[in-house]
């Protein structure tokens, strides 16, 4: 649990993911000066769009495309979790999955026979680490912003120039503090997600991730 929780983050009673991004989200919310519906549709507004990805893919964990009201209104099947989270708006770890990277270089690639067609090039990347939970300003994540700036230039292009998107977040709040800053809207027409994201395609942790091809 190194990471996730501490002694002074346990003394406030954030002892879980729930609640500690529930924290992170109000503190968004109140930055916005929405009231908690109004907020809490434009959660829904976010991942809605998350469900229907995930409804065409076969390997989604919940391939069931719902609609905004399904996604906040809390029922017996979609239950408070932590405020501000009905059980739909968050991860729910259905399943056991694993994944991986191989990096390899173009020579590599081609004594191992891989076919070139099926080659990605990394063109651009960063990794950061967040400061601990309880910083000054809980609504904002400047290392992802940093991560991701420093990830454009070092491929030499912009957000406007970036064909793909695959914002991979358990909670909505990560996936706010990556639009915003960067002016990608909610509904921008390239979509946030290739997979349909981690409460709806499934993973096997509550890592952030931000993913993004570029257009050439």
């Amino acid at each position: 649990m190194e990471g996730l929780i501490s002694r002074y983050t346990v003394i406030h009673g954030l002892i879980d993911a729930p609640t500690q991004y529930g924290l992170l989200e109000n503190a968004r919310r109140a930055g916005t000066g929405l009231g908690q519906a109004e907020y809490l549709r434009r959660m829904g507004e976010l991942f809605a769009p998350f469900t229907k990805v995930a409804a065409g893919n076969p390997f989604a964990a919940a391939p069931v495309e719902r609609t905004v009201d399904e996604l906040i209104t809390v029922s017996e099947r979609n239950r408070m979790i932590s405020e501000p989270y009905p059980r739909l708006l968050v991860a729910r770890d259905q399943v056991n999955q694993g994944a991986a990277a191989l990096l390899m270089s173009v020579g590599a690639a081609r004594r191992l026979g891989v076919p070139e067609e099926n080659w990605v090039h990394l063109h651009g990347h960063a990794d950061l680490e967040e400061q601990p939970l309880l910083h000054p300003d809980l609504a904002h994540a400047p290392s992802t912003v940093v991560a991701v700036r420093e990830a454009l230039a070092m491929a030499g292009i912009g957000v406007d120039e970036v064909a793909t998107f695959d914002l991979y977040s358990c909670f909505p709040v990560p996936v706010f503090n990556i639009c915003d800053p960067m002016g990608i809207a909610p509904d921008d027409p390239r979509g946030l997600t290739l997979t349909g994201g981690l409460p709806f395609f499934g993973g096997p942790a509550t890592t952030t991730r931000c993913t993004a091809s570029p257009k050439r």
